[in-house]
């Protein structure tokens, strides 16, 4: 399966016609808790308002989790999965879903997931 971006609930990957629009997000914010940078960060979508980032370095997925700040304000950037792969299966549709979700399973992609199976998935990394 190819994909051209994507949407699915909260969480949304940019298309390759609007990702390099979006790259302002990975440039260093004064005042920010977490410096960032074009050369080791792409912004590659958002979770509801905020970005998140993939390592050019390794793959790695990174977020700031919702902590009621701004992201760029957050202290808080977490690893959310080893590559793109893994964060789709886990976080976009997946049981981590609703980790991300700003309603958690009160959305209409939480119930689509849910009636799927998707969010009782256990072993998936």
């Amino acid at each position: 399966m190819v994909a051209n971006g994507a949407t699915c609930g909260d969480v949304t990957v940019f298309s390759a016609s609007t990702v390099d629009q979006m790259q302002f997000y990975a440039d260093p914010v004064p005042g920010a808790e977490v410096v960032l940078g074009r050369r080791r960060w792409l912004c590659c979508g958002a979770i509801a308002d905020d970005p998140f980032f993939v390592n050019r370095l390794n793959g790695e997925v990174w977020y700031f989790p919702d902590t009621g700040a701004e992201w760029w304000r957050s202290s808080s950037f977490e690893k959310a999965a080893d590559d793109v792969t893994s964060f789709f299966l886990r976080f976009m549709a997946g049981p981590r879903y609703v980790d991300l979700s700003a309603t958690g399973r009160e959305d209409q992609w939480a119930e689509l997931l849910s009636h799927a199976g998707l969010l009782e998935q256990t072993g998936i990394r």
